[in-house]
C-alpha cells in the first residue's frame, strides 16, 4: 500500500464499494506519485462533509492533477528523452490527458445530473496510464501527497506496460473490453459501427505512431479543450462518428469520439437508456433541435439560426480571434457562451439577449457586445497577463474570489465597450452598465477601482 505522509492509505477493494469525494487519493500505472482528486467546486451533494464527486470530474489538472514523473513510452515526451539517452528508459514530468469520464459509476445513484463516481471505477490516460482510486477520500484530512511504493508501482507496470499499444491487464477487464461490450448491446446500430469497434485498437495505433509532430503536440495540449466536448453528452458525436465511419475512414480523433459514445452507454445504464441515445440521434436529422440552454429568460432561449451564427464568427474572427479555436455549441452542450481553457470560444444560444422586458443591463447585451466581452474582454487580457484570477485556493480546494469576479467581468465588458469595433453607441453603453452593475453587486464603485482596470489601451 503507498503511503502518503505517515497516513496509510486503504486501496479500493471491489468487495466494498463507497463513494468518492473531494481529496481521494488516485494512483496512476505510469506516474511516481499518487495524486489527489480535486474540484473547483462542489455538485451541491455532500459526504461525512465532503463534496461527492460524479464521473464527469475527469478534467486533467481541474479534477486529475499530475502523478509526478511519466514513464510510459506511449507519451511522446518520455519517448524522445529515452532515445536521447541511448534507449535508456528516462521519466519525464506527468501531463494527464483524460479523454473520456470514469468507468464503473453508479448509474442509479446521480450527483449533480450524472453518475455518482465510487472507489472501484477506473479511467485512462491518453498516455497508457492506468489510473485507479486507492482511497475515497472520506476519512482523509488535507495531507500532502507523497510517492507511490516501489512495490506498488512495479505490479501494475507489469501488467499495463507490454508491447507495442495499450495492452489489457491479465486479470481483469480492460477499458477496451468494456468498451466492447458497450457496443455489442446497441443492436440496431449501423454494421459500419460493429465493424469499426473490430478495428479500433489497430486503427488507434496506427494513428499513433504515424501522428507528425505538430500532432503529437495537440496531444500535449489535449487537456485545454477536451472537456468542453466530453463534459455534457455525446448524442450528436455519435452522429457524426457514425457518418465517419460510412466515408471507411478512421483516424484518432474518430477513435477518441467513438470511444466516448462507448463510455456514454455504459453510464447511462442498459436497454432503455441506450435506446433513447440511439433515437435521440437519429431523430436530429429529421426536425429542429430543441434550446440548447433554458436561461429562464435571462438572455436568448432559442436556437440560433445559421445566418446568426456566421454572423458571429464572422465578428469574432474580425476583432482577431482563431478561427480554429470557435466552437458552436451543439444541442446537448449546456456551456454558456464563454471563453474556456483560456483558448476555445463557445458559442451558444445565450450570446443574443433577453427577449423579455427586462432593466438588467446584462440581460440586454447583443450578440456582438456579447462577443466582444469575450474576446477583448476576457481572451485579450488573458494573453496580456491583466486579467484577474477568480478562484483561490484555500486548503486544496477552488474557492470563488466574489471581489476578482466582479473587477474581471467589469473589466471584460468596459473594455469591449471602448475598444471593439463595429458596435452602435447604443451597445456600448448597454456594456458600460454592464460592467458598473457587475461592481455594485460586489458593493464597489468604479472610481475606486478604476486603477486596477485594463482599460486605458486594447
Amino acid at each position: 500500500m503507498p503511503n502518503i505522509e505517515g497516513i496509510t492509505v486503504q486501496k479500493s477493494n471491489a468487495e466494498r464499494k463507497s463513494y468518492v469525494v473531494v481529496g481521494a487519493i488516485l494512483s496512476c500505472s505510469s506516474g511516481s506519485q499518487l495524486s489527489r482528486l480535486k474540484m473547483p467546486f462542489s455538485h451541491g451533494v455532500f459526504v461525512k462533509g465532503k463534496p461527492q464527486m460524479n464521473i464527469m470530474d475527469f478534467v486533467p489538472n481541474i479534477n486529475i492533477m499530475p502523478f509526478g514523473k511519466c514513464s510510459s513510452l506511449k507519451n511522446p515526451a518520455v519517448a524522445s528523452a529515452t532515445a536521447a539517452n541511448n534507449g535508456v528508459l528516462t521519466p519525464m514530468p506527468c501531463t494527464p490527458v483524460m479523454t473520456m469520464p470514469w468507468m464503473d459509476g453508479k448509474p442509479d445513484k446521480m450527483v449533480g445530473g450524472h453518475p455518482a463516481l465510487l472507489n472501484k471505477s477506473t479511467n485512462m490516460c491518453f498516455h497508457c496510464g492506468l489510473i485507479k482510486i486507492e482511497d475515497d477520500g472520506q476519512d482523509l484530512g488535507g495531507v500532502t501527497v507523497g510517492k507511490q511504493s516501489q512495490a506498488n508501482n512495479e505490479s501494475v507496470n507489469a501488467n499495463f506496460e507490454q508491447g507495442p499499444a495499450c495492452e489489457k491487464p491479465q486479470e481483469k477487464p480492460s477499458m477496451w473490453d468494456h468498451f466492447v461490450k458497450g457496443i455489442s448491446k446497441l443492436g440496431d446500430v449501423p454494421a459500419a459501427m460493429q465493424k469499426a469497434a473490430s478495428e479500433l485498437p489497430g486503427a488507434l495505433e496506427k494513428a499513433a505512431n504515424d501522428l507528425p509532430r505538430g500532432l503529437q503536440k495537440a496531444a500535449e495540449d489535449l487537456p485545454k479543450g477536451i472537456g468542453v466536448f466530453v463534459r455534457e453528452g455525446y448524442i450528436e458525436p455519435m452522429q457524426e462518428d457514425l457518418n465517419t465511419l460510412r466515408d471507411d475512414k478512421f483516424n484518432l480523433a474518430d477513435g477518441i469520439a467513438l470511444g466516448g459514445l462507448a463510455l456514454n452507454v455504459l453510464t447511462l445504464g442498459r436497454s432503455k437508456n441506450i435506446k433513447n441515445v440511439v433515437d435521440v440521434a437519429r431523430k436530429k436529422k429529421q426536425g429542429k433541435g430543441k434550446s440548447f440552454i433554458d436561461t429562464k429568460g435571462y438572455r436568448n432561449d432559442t436556437p440560433l439560426t445559421q445566418e446568426q451564427t456566421d454572423e458571429l464568427v464572422n465578428y469574432a474572427k474580425k476583432l482577431g480571434f482563431p478561427e480554429e479555436n470557435i466552437h458552436i455549441a451543439d444541442s446537448v452542450n449546456t456551456t454558456p457562451t464563454s471563453i474556456m481553457y483560456d483558448t476555445i470560444l463557445i458559442i451558444n444560444n445565450d450570446v443574443l439577449p433577453s427577449k423579455l422586458p427586462t432593466k438588467n443591463p446584462n440581460s440586454l447585451i447583443s450578440g456582438k457586445g456579447t462577443i466582444a466581452h469575450e474576446v477583448v474582454g476576457h481572451y485579450e487580457t488573458v494573453k496580456k497577463g491583466t486579467a484577474f484570477n477568480q478562484y483561490d485556493l484555500i486548503n486544496n480546494e477552488m474557492v470563488l474570489n466574489p471581489r476578482n469576479y466582479a473587477l474581471d467581468e467589469a473589466q471584460a465588458s468596459i473594455r469591449a465597450a471602448r475598444f471593439a469595433p463595429e458596435l452602435s453607441q447604443a451597445e456600448k453603453r448597454m456594456l458600460i452598465k454592464d460592467g458598473i452593475q457587475r461592481l455594485r453587486n460586489a458593493n464597489l464603485k468604479i472610481k475606486d477601482v478604476r486603477h486596477l482596470l485594463d482599460i486605458v489601451e486594447r
